[in-house]
């Protein structure tokens, strides 16, 4: 049986599971059926491929998008996931506030500020869209004293049109002390990319100090996963916030 032949030169840049994929899809082609050109959308620049077929095309307008979504059917996805975390208030709606202290600690140049004994809703998106396996994350906190508090955080479709994950919390933390904070680790594992840690350091309030209403209000902690070649915990070292809009 004869070898697919070669992708173009501009192509051969992609990552080899693509390559594969495409390479897949142009085998058992014939010479002599003239080729035709089907457009890849390779990051923002368009380039064109050409693809001898026979017959009726097996790549009709394809594109990179169109082939991860291939592999992630077949339980092969090689790229990165912008993984993003919102917290509200589950009485109010309203997202939790968050400040700035500076370069004060290594986790992060913000703090992000929630009550004891407050119920949270924890939303989770992601790009592309994966599934938390079996529907869990686990939220690690370390306390100033060394002591380490887990909670389980059930996820369940939100909006399944817009792949919106969401969850309770009750923050059962007690209230933190001057100048200190709380380093929480999110965590769980995504089906066909592996496990994660996301970092993410808080302060503590009681119910009735109003110094948690001050700040600017939080819209997500925002992240990128970066698979691990060797399928070890992909580690995010800093937290990264975005202002509500």
């Amino acid at each position: 049986m004869s070898r697919p032949p070669p992708l173009p030169k501009h192509l051969q840049r992609v990552s080899a599971p693509v390559q594969s994929f495409l390479q897949q899809h142009s085998a058992g082609s014939d010479s002599a059926v003239p080729s035709r050109t089907y457009g890849l959308n390779l990051g923002r620049a368009s380039v064109g491929a050409n693809v001898p077929q026979q017959g009726k095309p097996a790549l009709n307008r394809s594109s990179l998008q169109k082939a991860f979504i291939e592999l992630e059917s077949r339980g092969e996805f090689h790229g990165n996931v912008d993984f993003s975390v919102q917290i509200l208030d589950a009485e109010t709606g309203r997202p939790v506030m968050y400040k700035f202290d500076g370069s004060r600690f290594h986790h992060s140049d913000a703090t992000i500020k929630v009550s004891s004994n407050v119920m949270y809703d924890v939303n989770v998106s992601m790009k592309p869209a994966l599934e938390v396996v079996d529907g869990i994350m686990t939220l690690q906190a370390v306390l100033p004293d060394g002591t380490l508090k887990v909670d389980l955080i059930e996820l369940g479709y939100k909006s399944r049109e817009e792949r919106i994950l969401t969850g309770s919390w009750r923050c059962t933390l007690p209230a933190s002390k001057k100048n200190k904070r709380v380093h929480v680790t999110l965590s769980g594992k995504l089906k066909e990319f592996g496990e994660f840690e996301i970092p993410i350091m808080l302060k503590v309030y009681a119910y009735e100090d109003s110094h948690k209403n001050q700040g600017f209000a939080l819209k997500q902690i925002t992240s990128s996963l970066k698979r691990v070649a060797d399928d070890s915990v992909s580690k995010v070292k800093r937290m990264s916030v975005r202002f509500m809009n």
